[in-house]
Order: C-alpha cells, then sequence, then structure tokens
C-alpha cells in the first residue's frame, strides 16, 4: 500500500494547480501538520540534481514545476517559447496588482490610453477578474488580480508581491518600475506546465471574437441606475483618453 507521501505527490502530480495543505490533509484524512512535514521532505527530496522537477509554494498552495534549467528543453519540445506579455499588457497588470481593486477608469487615467483591449487579454486569460462596482459616481466595474495571477508569477501570495521604490501609489513612471517587476518574475521562470505554453504562450486567436469590455462589465454586474441629477465632481471626474493602437504580444 502506498505511503502518505506517495498520495501526496499523485494528487499533487495530477493537480493544474496548486494545492494547499489544508487540502491534502482532508483528502488524505490526516492531520494538516503531518501533511506540512511530509511536504518539506518532498521539497528537500527533489532539490536534488537527480530529479528535473521540484515543489514550489505558490499562490496559497503546493505544486510541482520544473527546473529552470529544462527551460530551453520544454520550449524546444513544445516548439514554442516560455510565456510573454507586451509591455502595455504588463503595465496595466502591475497597476492592477499594485492598487486592487482598481476601476477601468483608474487605470487609464494612469497609462494615458484606452485599456479596453488589453483589459479583455488579460480576463481572457484568467489573470485578472472583475470583483463587482465601485461605489463612485458611475459605479465602474472593479478589477482584481485572480488566483492564476500567483500561480503564473509563481508567488505564495500577494504579501509577497515586489514593493515599489518611492512611491505608495502607483502612477505614470511607477508603471515601468512594476511592469519591470512583473518582467523578472517571468525570467525568473522557475519552471512552468505544458498547459502554460499551450494556454497562455503567444498572441490569443479568438480576442477579436470576444465581447466589448464594456458588455462584459455589464453581463457581469449590471449597472445600477442613478438619480438624474447625479453629478461627477472635477475632482472625481477621469477623463478617457484615446484607444491605444493594438500591439501583438511579445514571445521572445
Amino acid at each position: 500500500m502506498l505511503d502518505n507521501k506517495a498520495l501526496i505527490e499523485g494528487v499533487l502530480f495530477a493537480s493544474q494547480h496548486p494545492v494547499s495543505a489544508q487540502t491534502l490533509a482532508e483528502v488524505l484524512g490526516i492531520e494538516k501538520a503531518d501533511v506540512e512535514t511530509i511536504l518539506a521532505k518532498i521539497e528537500t527530496m527533489y532539490e536534488s540534481e537527480a530529479h528535473g522537477f521540484h515543489l514550489r509554494k505558490i499562490g496559497g498552495g503546493f505544486q510541482f514545476r520544473t527546473k529552470v534549467e529544462l527551460k530551453e528543453v520544454m520550449a524546444k519540445f513544445y516548439e514554442k517559447k516560455a510565456p510573454r506579455l507586451s509591455q502595455a499588457t504588463l503595465e496595466v497588470l502591475s497597476i492592477i496588482a499594485y492598487k486592487q481593486p482598481a476601476t477601468r477608469p483608474e487605470i487609464e487615467k494612469i497609462r494615458g490610453v484606452d485599456c479596453t483591449g488589453v483589459l479583455k487579454t488579460l480576463l481572457e486569460r484568467g489573470l485578472i477578474e472583475m470583483k463587482g462596482r465601485s461605489d463612485l459616481p458611475g459605479h465602474p466595474v472593479v478589477y482584481a488580480t485572480a488566483p492564476r495571477f500567483l500561480e503564473w508569477f509563481q508567488i505564495p501570495s500577494l504579501e509577497d508581491w515586489p514593493p515599489l521604490s518611492e512611491i505608495e501609489a502607483p502612477n505614470k513612471p511607477s508603471v515601468s518600475e512594476g511592469a519591470d517587476h512583473l518582467m523578472d518574475l517571468l525570467n525568473r521562470d522557475g519552471g512552468f506546465k505544458p498547459e502554460d505554453i499551450e494556454d497562455i504562450d503567444g498572441t490569443l486567436q479568438n480576442i477579436s471574437r470576444m465581447k466589448s469590455i464594456e458588455d462584459l462589465e455589464k453581463e457581469a454586474f449590471p449597472e445600477r441606475h442613478q438619480p438624474a441629477e447625479a453629478t461627477v465632481s472635477s475632482d472625481e471626474a477621469v477623463t478617457v483618453p484615446a484607444p491605444e493602437a493594438s500591439q501583438p504580444e511579445a514571445t521572445a
């Protein structure tokens, strides 16, 4: 009969997403502390150069990932390169990651360009999600990072997100710094899974067939009816900039 270590390895190997110690304890019917002890042993064992993958703590759970030394081999095997995002996508994602929850007008005010196409891309990739509507005038939909954001950038939790060096809130100068943090995490690339390459890498072919970002927001969170006399103060007014020219996703 397989021991608990083997059972935990099997569950982690079969799962497409990180699995928490609590979930493993419930599945196996053992104490969480015992699971954590076993996970520590598995983590140590697979750090050996005799193995091509290791155990990583990601997004509040544990997951097997190929080691960074296999990056080129894996990319060659799938005849694709490791996942990459365009600069515009990295900038919008960094704004959401640091400011979340963030509304579309707030994001566009910081970047100075229309971000509807980028938001659609990030929604399709499952890196962000709509969390509801703000109480600000117009009740815009608010965005936040999705669980897959932690998985993709291999961050244990949002508390481990790299801080901005000089300013507390994102603005136009800090957007590039936030995007650089994301790029550093991608370049670190502590391994990836087949679905990372198959589902995420390259330009999404069905983006043009998606509904508009406005329709997606309305479907997720129907607009609230405002009194006719409702006005927006000058301090709260946000000018929506001209649309940004679409850019192909970088794959290098």
